[in-house]
């Protein structure tokens, strides 16, 4: 960390690393900056136990930089606990934080973002001691390696993470692909859990989100209570893939089902329309993943937003206001699915 202490005194924001992502166009992986908290962005983190423990050989010293107010770690920069941040960070932005012992001290911190959040369960109450703190993100993706190994996240965990979400400024909290409980199916394969309703309910509670990202781990009864909760949000983001659970590639419906269970299923993705639509008054963009698509690069996930969902809904009701049925909703859905 030589050249780090060569740095300038009076600096006043820093970016350390870059984080590699996935070209899907390029189909190989590349190097940039990513600059959003939000959004889905496929980075890879680097498990390697042997670059954790170069770097507590080194640790980050930061401490001189008194003029520092904003800082980006990429995943290549990961917290440890021997670091040392300068006090007057004011906005923090990490890939990824093992040890929250460095920022014990930032009396002034206004701005944190944890992406992905690797803190272990039982430190997170510490962030209640800065006082300062006017925003918080935390974003749950693709499991963590607290000794250099993959583990995904279970039930304990998020539990810890989720009693401490209330006592925190919130304000974007996000479950990512691949941040899912997973119990086995049979001997050969694992399947998604939902969240657990501990989670769901800490969720609810969190009334100053406006920014709420659920992907694959929350089911319709969840998804209602936390969208009549948090009226507040600005954007949410949900995977709900009913479109591919009850038709083909080919927009024909499966035979797995019974005419009743289609006929619940179309009134369930209904309520949660109207819900989204009704509840969210200050909602400016929805984005609804609700089919996927493979092309030759990788899967493709469509989008409906919020001005689809509404031209969907006045559709439905002007041809079914009584009782939709799911190859009505799969057809005006799809209209606006592939007009992205």
């Amino acid at each position: 960390m030589g050249l780090l202490q060569q740095l300038p005194a009076g600096l006043r924001e820093l970016r350390l690393g870059m984080d590699r992502s996935q070209s899907a166009s390029l189909g190989r992986d590349v190097h940039h900056e990513v600059d959003a908290d939000e959004g889905a962005i496929k980075t890879y983190f680097p498990g390697d136990a042997q670059v954790r423990k170069a770097r507590r050989q080194q640790p980050l010293d930061l401490s001189h930089l008194r003029a520092l107010t904003k800082l980006q770690l990429s995943a290549a920069v990961p917290l440890l606990s021997d670091d040392k941040l300068p006090v007057s960070l004011l906005h923090l932005h990490a890939r990824e934080c093992f040890s929250l012992q460095p920022l014990l001290h930032l009396s002034s911190l206004e701005v944190l973002a944890l992406r992905p959040n690797t803190v272990p369960g039982s430190q997170l109450l510490a962030l209640t001691q800065l006082t300062a703190l006017q925003e918080v993100k935390l974003f749950y993706e693709g499991g963590y390696y607290p000794q250099g190994d993959w583990l995904e996240w279970d039930e304990q965990l998020l539990q810890q993470h989720a009693a401490v979400w209330p006592k925190l400024p919130l304000r974007s909290l996000g479950f990512y692909e691949d941040s899912g409980l997973y119990h086995r199916r049979d001997e050969y394969s694992w399947q998604e859990s939902l969240l657990p309703k501990e989670c769901v309910l800490a969720a609810a509670q969190l009334t100053g989100l406006t920014h709420l990202a659920l992907e694959g781990t929350i089911g319709r009864k969840g998804l209602l209570q936390v969208v009549q909760q948090l009226t507040g949000l600005r954007h949410l983001s949900l995977w709900w893939d009913w479109m591919t659970q009850y038709f083909d590639n080919d927009g024909y419906e499966q035979g797995d089902y019974t005419q009743e269970e289609r006929q619940q299923a179309a009134g369930d993705v209904l309520t949660v329309m109207r819900a989204i639509d009704e509840g969210l008054p200050r909602l400016q963009h929805l984005n609804w993943l609700c089919d996927t698509i493979r092309t030759k690069s990788a899967d493709e996930r469509m989008s409906l937003d919020r001005v689809a969902l509404q031209h969907v809904l006045q559709e439905l009701e002007d041809e079914a206001p009584d009782c939709v049925q799911m190859q009505q909703l799969h057809y005006a859905g799809k209209i606006w699915l592939n007009k992205e």
